[in-house]
């Protein structure tokens, strides 16, 4: 049964209420609406939305309350926007007749070429030589035959064919962490990526399921160009406000993670006698994301992040807490007289 937008209950029928309310006073489409009607009959709602003139035909039907599938369909093929969709794909099969299948092929051939490259800029998995042709076909004609299907073979559908080969498989080890490893285009906006979450303390390891979906679903978005750089820059923002509330402030007025616990990280590892310390350290966490007396997430000043330091059990081992045992353990013999 079609979906019937006066049938606001979802009882399948049209009460004298859902009536009364359609008939006070001009009736608002809502988006919903047009998206849920145009998907039974195959449209997509991204397919919808690069289509005002199918917008405007849901967006009529839905006004003259027609819910019969046969008379939607009929309206659907009777309208300007299905007349002009046919209209480019008889028009460039036209052209492939006048062309000659000879012809046609040499352009296919080229243009098969040229989308192999394509694919390895960017880093993808070449697909065999049949599904570029496929490929390049589609992008002839530039729509679907409307008898079969409701497609647009435009650079937005090639951009996501081509992101689609890019091959999650291969990993890499950097700095003892494994991540993707990839070539071309992929690989330099991959790395981009890393460097950014890592600017913001995020773990990028593979082990950190949340972030390999992030990171996935993002890097496709970026080849595609769907999303800029500010716009990355926002969302790594706010992964870090999540993992350092304390940071916060530093990180709203422009600070990266790395920036904003770099003096922490020297002040503390200087006290624990460590080349560095690990942003995930729970020594570190414990510091930047201390609850303040005005119960709001803050960092510790410096003085008592030093000595948060000594508190941890490794400062026991550094020559610092030994040398200070010893001059203890000396004045104690000395005071005894065992000592001189």
């Amino acid at each position: 049964m079609v979906y019937n937008p006066l049938d606001k209950d979802g009882d399948k029928e049209v009460s004298k209420k859902e009536m009364k309310r359609f008939n006070k006073g001009k009736r608002k489409i809502d988006e919903f609406e047009t998206k849920k009607y145009a998907q039974q009959f195959g449209y997509g709602a991204a397919y919808l939305e690069k289509n005002q003139g199918l917008i405007d035909v849901f967006n009529e039907l839905i006004g003259d309350l027609v819910t019969d599938a046969s008379i939607i369909e009929a309206r659907i093929k009777g309208s300007d926007w299905y007349r002009q969709y046919n209209v480019e794909w008889q028009e460039k099969d036209k052209q492939r007749s006048e062309l000659g299948e000879d012809a046609f092929n040499v352009i296919i051939d080229n243009d098969v070429e040229e989308l192999r490259k394509r694919f390895e800029a960017r880093g993808s998995t070449v697909p065999p030589d049949e599904v570029l042709r496929d490929l390049a076909i589609k992008s002839f004609y530039g729509v679907s035959e409307r008898r079969k299907s409701y497609e647009d073979y435009d650079e937005e559908w090639l951009d996501d064919i081509v992101n689609g080969y890019v091959n999650f498989d291969n990993t890499q080890m950097v700095g003892g962490v494994e991540v993707f490893d990839f070539d071309g285009e992929a690989g330099a906006k991959s790395d981009e990526l890393y460097q950014l979450a890592r600017n913001y303390g995020i773990d990028t390891s593979m082990s950190n399921t949340a972030f390999t979906s992030w990171f996935r679903t993002t890097l496709n978005r970026y080849l595609d160009g769907d999303i800029q750089k500010n716009a990355l820059d926002q969302e790594l923002k706010d992964m870090a406000k999540g993992l350092y509330p304390g940071l916060a402030k530093q990180i709203d007025n422009g600070y990266d993670v790395v920036t904003a616990i770099n003096p922490y990280q020297k002040v503390m590892a200087q006290e624990l006698e460590l080349p560095e310390l690990d942003f995930n350290d729970p020594l570190m966490q414990g510091v930047v994301n201390s609850m303040g007396d005005n119960g709001e997430w803050q960092p510790l000043n410096l003085y008592d992040a030093r000595m948060m330091a000594r508190k941890d059990e490794r400062f026991d081992y550094t020559s610092t807490a030994i040398k200070e045992k010893t001059d203890i353990a000396s004045r104690i013999l000395k005071d005894f007289g065992f000592l001189g």
